[in-house]
């Protein structure tokens, strides 16, 4: 049960933070596709900006050899804050790709330091806040992109990112109230070594379901849905799935013992739920797939990053190495994909993406001999 007390711990203030930061997210980039392709991008174009989305650690780990917390999640959110103002005040489509390159960062210093402290925290920390974390995303994606939408449709674009500039600023005060500043040293080298029996299955996690479900598949809707409120409704409407599933997940007591099976599983369904999505030639058909793929999602995901942490010996270096290869990954399939869109569509590409994400099984079962917990 949750009290009061709950919410003065640290690890609460940590969760508050997060769910302004992921709302700030939403306000600012639900309707990235939709409103870019009224700006003149092509489809292809805008699967091209993904690569400049997954480059940002890249280029940044290799420059620092320490982790502050604090100063670098601040920092991760006033470049978020950036990257959204340059909606608000450029309007081109040239700037999709400025964008993408500047949110590119925030993997770096926000993310991976929030990911160290969260799992830090979780170790001895109240279960329901974990639970709240974990089912934070499909709530507030149910909810918020419809409301963007809505935003979009009546109020104008402007007002929509004025909103998350506004919810980016809240989240920064938040964040400088709360946090207590932590160094973390890190080697480049050793964060990569430090994933032993993982690398392959988490830079094919980048390679194909995280393109999947984070570019394949809102640029898709292009196909049915061209405007801002019904793009965002068709959005909230297939995260409803999410929500049973997170809510599943949650009354399940053995996923941990049992996370092997979770895995398969979850990454076969998934891969085959993509195919079916590419195959689908209707907007009824299509929503079925999209619902489908954001049920498996939220099962899936969380079980490669349990086995990071659970088989990881320095928190630090393995939240590095995994950001690192997962963005590899994806920096790969958005280039394959750019290149592809110019001879097939975007179903083939999606149907294509399916049918790498059934080697996932394979190669867990060939690494798992590797790994110390699974």
């Amino acid at each position: 049960m949750l009290s009061l007390k709950s919410f003065s711990s640290p690890f609460s203030k940590l969760i508050i933070v997060y769910l302004f930061w992921l709302s700030s997210w939403i306000f600012a980039g639900s309707l990235f596709e939709v409103y870019f392709f009224g700006l003149g991008l092509s489809i292809q174009e805008i699967v091209g900006t993904s690569f400049f989305w997954s480059i940002g650690s890249l280029l940044l780990a290799p420059f620092f050899k320490k982790i502050q917390s604090k100063r670098f999640m601040l920092l991760g959110i006033a470049i978020a804050f950036l990257a959204v103002a340059s909606l608000y005040f450029i309007k081109t489509k040239e700037i999709a790709f400025a964008y993408r390159l500047l949110l590119s960062l925030t993997h770096f210093f926000f993310w991976i330091p929030f990911n160290i402290t969260f799992y830090e925290f979780r170790k001895e920390n109240n279960a329901t806040l974990a639970a709240l974390y974990y089912s934070a995303g499909p709530l507030l994606m149910f909810v918020l992109p419809g409301l963007s939408g809505v935003i979009a449709a009546n109020l104008g674009y402007e007002s929509l990112y004025g909103l998350a500039m506004l919810s980016y600023v809240i989240t920064f005060i938040l964040a400088f109230k709360f946090f207590k500043n932590k160094d973390y040293s890190y080697s480049f080298s050793e964060s990569i070594r430090s994933l032993s029996g993982l690398k392959t299955l988490i830079f094919l996690e980048g390679l194909s379901p995280r393109i999947i479900v984070s570019v394949l598949l809102e640029t898709m809707l292009l196909k049915y849905a061209t405007m801002p409120a019904d793009f965002g409704m068709f959005t909230s409407l297939t995260t409803l799935s999410s929500i049973i599933a997170a809510l599943i997940i949650a009354r399940i007591s053995d996923v941990k013992k049992r996370r092997r099976e979770f895995i398969i599983a979850s990454a076969v369904a998934l891969g085959l739920a993509a195919i079916f999505t590419g195959f689908t030639s209707g907007i009824t058909q299509f929503f079925i797939g999209f619902s489908i793929i954001n049920f498996i999602k939220t099962i899936f995901f969380p079980l490669p990053l349990a086995l990071v942490v659970d088989n990881s010996k320095s928190l630090v270096n393995s939240m590095l190495g995994r950001e690192i290869l997962l963005n590899f990954g994806a920096i790969i399939s958005s280039f394959i994909a750019f290149v592809l869109l110019s001879y097939f569509d975007i179903s083939f590409v999606l149907i294509l993406n399916g049918i790498v994400l059934l080697l996932y099984p394979l190669a867990f079962e060939l690494k798992k001999r590797k790994l110390a917990k699974i």
